[in-house]
C-alpha cells in the first residue's frame, strides 16, 4: 500500500513532468519561451512551426482532452467494471 508520502511524491512528478512538456510544446513554435523572464526578454526557439491554424488547434486540444480522459478512467475504480 502507498503510504501519503509517496502519493504526494507522485502527484508532484507528475506535475513537474507535465509542466516539462509543456514547455517541449511551446518551444517548438515560433513563439518560443522566455525562460529566463525578468532577467532577460530573449526567446527560445527550435522551429518555424506556427499556431495559428483553428483546425490543427481544435485537433490537438481535442486529442488532449481524449488523452486525459483515458488517463483519468484507467486509474478510476471503473476501470476494471467492464468485460
Amino acid at each position: 500500500m502507498l503510504t501519503h508520502w509517496c502519493f504526494l511524491t507522485g502527484r508532484f512528478v507528475i506535475g513537474v513532468l507535465a509542466i516539462c512538456v509543456h514547455l517541449a510544446g511551446d518551444i517548438i513554435t515560433v513563439s518560443g519561451i522566455q525562460p529566463f523572464l525578468p532577467f532577460s526578454r530573449r526567446r527560445i526557439s527550435l522551429s518555424c512551426l506556427r499556431a495559428a491554424s483553428t483546425l490543427v488547434n481544435t485537433v490537438f486540444l481535442l486529442l488532449g482532452v481524449l488523452a486525459m480522459g483515458t488517463v483519468l478512467f484507467a486509474l478510476s475504480p471503473f476501470a476494471g467494471a467492464f468485460p
